[in-house]
């Protein structure tokens, strides 16, 4: 019996010696080398046809939404990729590489996880939400009388889509030399982007939907009961402010805060007033959905408890944020690669980076409250 080839290791796959990020430099220019490059290339770019042809393949989606976001750059890419007969190949990282994960950690974008996420419009750097400012009016009709009318006043909230990126200049010494056991420095380096381009977006979220919240001043000095009562009062921002009315749902501090409430303890029993609930924590593991990964283990009222460091800092306080998050619209592009080796060729040096299109519309400002004060300095641990 013939033997039959089910599969095929991939270019630029696990275990695979070959750089994508090299090769993209490498088919820019004329090297002894370049011919090599030209033919991964091109046959990764076969491997990314077939995925796109390939019904359900998740692969293929993402290369094509990869592709409309890259439409304005399908000039550069085609002289980039060369010899390929597609320019998805150009631009479309391998998706192994953006499983891998960075040794030095930046926090996490836990804030911007509980959003509700939508893809970016196909054109434009602009987009609008319809939003009413008035109500109408209703009211009871008794027979043969008129009914109640109250014409609603609305406007467009608009946000406009900003760039986050990063890049790093990249010798050519170590994009020859730099392979740590197939694993080549510039991926490292490209992932170390991605997780810090994470953490900016979050910032980005954090500061837009903060501009026009709610605020509530601390109570004065800090007790379990005064905590408690400053949750409250951000809760009730929520839910009676007129034209949003709205349950708050999530609790976000620094993990700083976190730790501090946390580790209070009666004085009589000597046990944690908060304590998290250690099962839900590891029920939260096992779901590996980035939405859960940043829960404490801790309900207070209705409300889940998330850390997220990348909250802006107040002067020299930080801020607790009562949210529903749900009510922050937030339109965030998948993470684009880029090299360039024109730019300082003369060195002998790459450019490569990651870059990402983000846009947030805060359908309701009053969803989400902010407290300060003094009762809750950054130094509080």
């Amino acid at each position: 019996m013939p033997a039959v080839i089910t599969s095929e290791p991939r270019v630029y796959g696990p275990g695979s010696d070959a750089s994508y990020f090299q090769d993209i430099a490498l088919a820019a220019v004329h090297t002894p080398a370049s011919e090599n490059a030209h033919d991964r290339l091109t046959r990764y770019a076969a491997e990314i046809d077939r995925e796109i042809d390939t019904p359900g393949s998740l692969e293929g989606r993402r290369a094509l939404r990869l592709e409309r976001e890259s439409r304005r750059d399908s000039g550069r890419a085609e002289v980039r990729v060369g010899a390929s007969s597609t320019t998805i190949a150009g631009f479309t990282t391998p998706v192994y590489l953006v499983a891998d994960w960075a040794a030095y950690r930046s926090p996490a974008r836990s804030f911007t996880d509980q959003t509700t996420k939508l893809p970016l419009p196909e054109f434009g750097l602009q987009v609008n939400v319809p939003s009413f400012t008035s109500a109408t009016s209703v009211g009871t009709q008794t027979e043969l009388s008129g009914v109640a009318e109250g014409d609603p006043s609305g406007t467009v909230i608009q946000a406009s889509l900003v760039t986050q990126a990063g890049q790093v200049a990249i010798s050519q010494q170590l994009f020859d030399r730099g392979g740590l056991s197939g694993l080549a420095f510039d991926k490292i380096i490209l992932k170390q982007i991605g997780q810090q381009l994470d953490a900016a977006i979050d910032t980005y979220v954090l500061n837009q939907a903060l501009t026009n919240a709610g605020t509530v001043s601390d109570s004065s000095g800090f007790t379990i009961a005064l905590f408690l009562q400053d949750l409250a009062k951000a809760r009730e921002l929520l839910s009676d402010t007129a034209g949003t009315r709205l349950l708050a749902t999530h609790l976000f501090t620094t993990s700083d805060l976190f730790g501090y409430v946390t580790r209070l303890a009666d004085t009589t029993t000597l046990r944690p007033i908060l304590p998290p609930d250690s099962g839900a924590i590891v029920l939260a593991a096992q779901m590996n959905d980035p939405a859960w990964a940043s829960w404490t283990g801790v309900h207070l009222g209705q409300m889940r408890w998330h850390t997220d460091d990348n909250i802006p800092a107040s002067g020299v306080d930080t801020q607790l944020i009562v949210a529903r998050p749900e009510e922050i619209f937030v339109f965030d592009g998948e993470q684009l690669s880029f090299a360039y080796p024109e730019t300082v060729a003369g060195s002998l040096s790459v450019i490569v980076g990651m870059r990402s299109y983000v846009g947030v519309v805060v359908r309701y400002p009053k969803a989400i409250a902010s407290i300060t004060g003094s009762t809750y300095p950054l130094t509080l641990l």
